[in-house]
């Protein structure tokens, strides 16, 4: 059950920069060609007026890690769903991780208090204010959004999709190393991965992570960001050779080495139900 929280940390980490990168496709970067800047910022317009929307989101990794001359292949599957509305304010998240045969399923809840409400594999809810949370601390829009305007790309129109059931443009285009860096340290998850892993804070973990290729998909009609996919191989493999050579210095096993790698890293988001969202409701017992 320690690996599976490890691999649920790793895992709610990625979940976090999906989401923050859902966030940023509303809040668009400065970036070329105009053509595909002017269609961010009016999506960066029209996100601003939804009242609710849905999110769904799905990862598949596929991984070899070796240690002391024994290799372990290793899968795993995320699947996340997010529905968020404004009045009130609230948010609900389903993330469900299977790994070596094991599953996990998290439910969480935030409220217009700043309160967040959290049940791992059905069992008893814990309480927990956002504002001592390292998951939902320092995601300001604000910052992310400036961010997302101080990064620059290379997207490029590639084609077209029907989503939704409805047309929408395809974009392709890469984010950076700096870029994927900064939107980690922003976020606090440095310190959650440090704690759930044991080794303190961030350190070094999200240097020299690597580019995410990335495509974007914009409704034609509504100018809303209805989908977009991640290519986060080389990210991953990065960010888990640094996080258990930090783990494994932090216990005194420098001597220990760990091969990995990860020869698949998808995940494809894709947003749906604007203004649509049913009302929701945190259980009672949630609540105690």
């Amino acid at each position: 059950m320690k690996k599976m929280n490890r691999f649920l940390a790793l895992a709610m980490a990625l979940v976090m920069l999906l989401a923050l990168c859902a966030c940023g496709e509303g809040g668009t970067r400065s970036i070329s060609p105009p053509d595909f800047e002017t269609r961010m910022r009016q999506a960066q317009e029209n996100m601003a007026k939804l009242e609710s929307m849905h999110m769904e989101m799905s990862m598949d990794m596929s991984l070899e890690m070796s240690v002391l001359g024994q290799t372990q292949p290793m899968d795993m599957r995320v699947y996340y769903t997010m529905d968020t509305q404004n009045e009130p304010a609230r948010t609900k998240l389903v993330i469900t991780i299977s790994s070596m045969g094991q599953s996990q399923e998290q439910v969480m809840y935030t409220d217009e208090s700043g309160m967040i409400y959290m049940q791992l594999d059905g069992r008893s809810w814990q309480r927990q204010s956002a504002q001592g949370s390292s998951q939902a601390n320092e995601m300001q829009p604000d910052q992310m959004l400036q961010l997302f305007l101080n990064s620059a790309g290379s997207f490029r129109e590639t084609g077209s999709e029907t989503i939704n059931g409805s047309k929408a443009t395809v974009y392709s285009g890469v984010l950076g190393g700096d870029y994927v860096k900064q939107v980690l340290e922003t976020t606090g998850l440095g310190s959650t991965l440090g704690e759930a892993l044991g080794t303190g804070d961030a350190g070094n973990l999200f240097d020299n992570l690597g580019e995410i290729p990335m495509t974007v998909a914009i409704d034609d009609e509504s100018g809303l960001v209805v989908r977009y996919t991640m290519d986060m191989a080389q990210v991953m493999e990065n960010l888990m050779k640094n996080l258990f050579n930090s783990m494994l210095t932090s216990q005194g096993l420098n001597g220990v080495e760990i091969e990995i790698k990860i020869s698949n890293c998808m995940a494809t988001a894709t947003l749906s139900q604007f203004n649509s969202v049913p009302e929701i409701v945190i259980p009672a017992e949630a609540k105690g």
